[in-house]
Parts: C-alpha cells; structure tokens; sequence
C-alpha cells in the first residue's frame, strides 16, 4: 500500500478534535489527575474489615435510567509520534509496507495477531499514515506539562518544542474481541517511537507518552483476548458543584466500547472506584452486556497486578457488587459521545458508592488525627523534592485559624485541613484547599492559602501510578 495523506474531509475532522482537546485542556487542566484526588480525608487503599462492616452482596434495583447503550459503530484510534528526525526519515519510516517488514512479537504478539495487524495495514480506507509538521497537529504548550507530560523527565520535556515532525496515524475497523484497531495503534505508534526516536501525542488521553512507556501499552496477548491493562485509557476526575467527584474514562473507543463514567460519589472514594471502573471497562472491553456489569475484587485485583489481599486485608470477606449501565443526560460539551454511566444500588449517592467501596474493599478506616506530627515533619522535605521531580500530587496538612465569632463554645482555635500543594519554598507550601472547611470560614474557597512547614502535620503523594506516599507513622 502505498502511504496514503488524509483526505481533507478526516483531517478537518482530526483538526477540530484536537482544537476541541486543547480547549479542554486550557479550561480543565486542574481537573485532570491520573487517578484521583482526596477530599475531606485521605483515600483509604488498603484498609481494613472490622465485624459485620461489610454489607452482604449489593444487589438491589438500581434507580431509573436508560439503559439502552450501545456499542460505536466502529472502533477508532489516533496517535502522533513526534521527532527530530528529518521529515524524508519519518515519511520512509512511516511507509505501511515497511511498517510490516519490521513489526516483531514484542510490538503485536503471536503470529497470528501480527499477521492481522500487517494486513490491516493494506486497507488505504482504513488506516492512514501521514508525516506532517507538529504545528499542524495543534499540540498543548509547555503551561500544560504537568499534566500532559506528567511522566516525561525534565530533559524529555524541553526536547518537545525541537520535535518538528510529527507520523500522524489513524486507524479505524470494526468492532470485534481481536481489537484489531488497538492492538494496531499501539504495535505501530510503539514501533516507530523506537525508529524515530519519538514522543507520542494521545489526543485522546490527552497526554505525552515517551517511547518507553508506547512499548509497554502494546498488546501482545492472542487474538481474542483484548489485553486490556488501565494505563490504555486515562481516567478524568472532576470535581462537581456539590463536593462529590465524577470519574470519567477517555479512550475506550479504541477497543470498541463506550467510555465509562460513574458521578455522586465522595472525594476520598476516588481511588478505589477508579479501579472498580477500570475493572468494569476489562469486562466491556472483553465483551460483557452493556446492561449490568459485576465486579468482584478479584477482578479489581487481575486489572491492577495485584493479589486480592493487597487491596483488602480480609479478602474472603469482600463480596460483588452489581453497576447497572445507564445513558446518563447529554454531555453540554460533547453531545454525541456515548457514555456509559455506572450506577450502583440505590442511585448514584454517597452513600451508595461508599458501600461498594465497603463491599470490595472493606470499611473506610475512621478520620484520625496524625499521631506523629514530628515524623510528618520530618519526611516532608523528601515528599517536596518527589513532587518537584513530577513523581505526583502533593497534598500537605496544617493548622488554620478560626475566627472568633465561629468559636461559641470556647473550643479549638484552629482546623486542620488539606491543600493541594502548587509550590514549596523553604518556609511554606503554598496551593489551594483541598476540603472546605467546617469551622475555619475565613478560608475563601478557591484562594491560594499556605501551610508553614514548621506546622504541617500530615502529608499525601498521590503517586502517578494511582500508589499513595504518606508519612511512615501513618
């Protein structure tokens, strides 16, 4: 096949999705995390069961939607890998015949699912290479890195404005349990990352990814098996009007299922819900009925890596939850996406969702004040020089004053509370509220306020990996 530009009709299309990311981007930024954010406290991700906490399997109706989500049309995809490389390079190494001369196991697995993929790449209608200028592909600026590039070292991150050619590749198929379409998109983006030496650009998760990182999401399993792991998509944590959170999935398109979404849940909920989101996207991605989805934690515990007993401590104790899949109202902002949302039992309420999270993963353990605040001090120099090196969220605790009028019965005069740190200098951190205050209403929500080090009693890493740091005493 020859390579292929194009047509002008996908590329204003292709254009007009990247404007719209950038435009996200730019007015939501704060709201993208790789994972989550604590709220009022900070998340529990191995705690404990205590007696007749956890409630028996959740399986009561849920409450009224329409359930009538469908699968798209077609499995779509989108990557751009960028580079220094000549534009005459980039455009011999994009050539689809050489692409397949070149693919090996470790870009698409067993014969069989290479086979397919070297095939796919003879269908012009279908999958499409291009070497165009990196201007052209309307790429976030370097105000965004911290998010966009969160995983990119400071040297990888100052080589992006040099990359001046960009493969753009874009595929499309039909739905299927091969998922040719990702398979094809991360065996191809993986495989001229290495030749370019390239940088990707996900338009849809909306962020950079280094050729080392594009390798590890290729899907070498058999056709059949969809080898779904989280880090194919990204999940968007958005913080609603009435303090609970919305969690939003971007790229399961590719594998040909719907995005997923799941709102009303508390903040400090958040990391554990995200892996039962992602858990319930592995059985969509694998086929499951768009109607109700089951998540036990074993299957928490297979999306993750991990054992069972490391996400709950009494595991034989846990018990399944049931979501239904519901169409949740038009999105203002993107009307055509289609979007599963998950319900639990009872609505999409607080309290339901802390009792999913109770079922899998037992009884949130009980706020505590830090019984240490030395050790907190001691350790947050370190915790400061992780978060500068872009390792994650830092989130620091202190003392604030409250005011006179607020203190009727003579009680405490301050309130210890969070901050999402945005800097740290040598006598303060400085960032804005993490959790509105009960008592301390001088704090103005939304205002960058600072905690002294010399008083911080407590603080967070929420780690990129969706891995918590905290204190040794905690």
């Amino acid at each position: 096949m020859a390579q292929k530009s194009v047509p002008p009709a996908r590329r204003e299309g292709l254009e007009g999705r990247l404007y719209a990311g950038v435009a996200v981007l730019v007015a939501g930024l704060a709201a993208l995390v790789w994972w989550s954010l604590p709220g009022d406290n900070p998340p529990v991700v191995t705690i404990n069961v205590e007696a007749g906490a956890v409630p028996a399997t959740i399986d009561t109706p849920p409450e009224a939607g329409m359930k009538n989500v469908t699968r798209p049309l077609r499995a779509v995809a989108e990557l751009a890998v960028l580079t220094t490389r000549p534009e005459r390079e980039a455009e011999t190494a994009a050539r689809p015949s050489e692409i397949a001369k070149r693919l090996e196991a470790r870009h698409c697995g067993p014969a069989p699912a290479c086979d397919a993929i070297k095939k796919l790449l003879e269908d012009e209608d279908n999958v499409t290479l291009e070497v165009r200028s990196a201007e052209d592909v309307i790429l976030p600026g370097v105000e965004t890195y911290d998010t966009t590039a969160l995983t990119l070292t400071p040297d990888e991150r100052r080589s992006l404005p040099d990359r001046k050619n960009a493969v753009v590749i874009r595929i499309e198929g039909n739905v299927s349990n091969d998922h040719l379409v990702a398979r094809a998109i991360f065996a191809i983006g993986s495989l001229l990352a290495e030749e370019l030496d390239g940088v990707s650009w996900d338009e849809t998760a909306r962020r950079f990814q280094t050729k080392r990182e594009l390798s590890a999401l290729a899907i070498t399993t058999p056709l059949g098996e969809s080898g779904f792991v989280p880090r194919h998509v990204l999940v968007q944590l958005l913080r609603q009007e009435d303090g609970t959170v919305r969690l939003v999935s971007l790229g399961l398109q590719r594998f040909g299922a719907p995005d997923l979404s799941l709102r009303g849940a508390n903040m400090s909920a958040a990391p554990p819900l995200s892996h039962v989101l992602n858990a319930a996207a592995a059985q969509i991605v694998a086929g499951a009925p768009l109607d109700t989805v089951t998540v036990t934690l074993a299957d928490v515990a297979r999306v993750l890596g991990k054992k069972p007993a490391e996400l709950n401590k009494s595991p034989d104790d846990s018990r399944p939850v049931k979501l239904d899949v519901v169409r949740p109202p038009p999105d203002g902002d993107d009307p055509d996406n289609e979007v599963g949302e998950l319900v639990p039992p009872g609505g999409s309420t607080r309290e339901a969702w802390d009792a999913v999270r109770a079922s899998l993963f037992g009884a949130a353990a009980a706020p505590s004040t830090p019984s240490n605040d030395d050790d907190a001090k001691q350790e947050l120099p370190e915790a400061i020089r992780r978060f500068d090196r872009g390792e994650g969220l830092l989130y620091v605790k202190g003392p604030f004053g409250i005011p006179d009028e607020a203190r009727v019965d003579g009680g405490a005069g301050t309130e210890q509370l969070w901050i999402e740190v945005a800097s740290c200098n040598a006598e303060q951190c400085l960032g804005m509220p993490s959790n509105e205050p009960s008592f301390a209403t001088n704090l103005a929500p939304g205002k960058t306020t600072s905690v002294k080090r010399a008083e911080a009693t407590d603080w967070l890493l929420q780690q990129r990996d969706g891995g918590v740091a905290r204190p040794r005493a905690k």
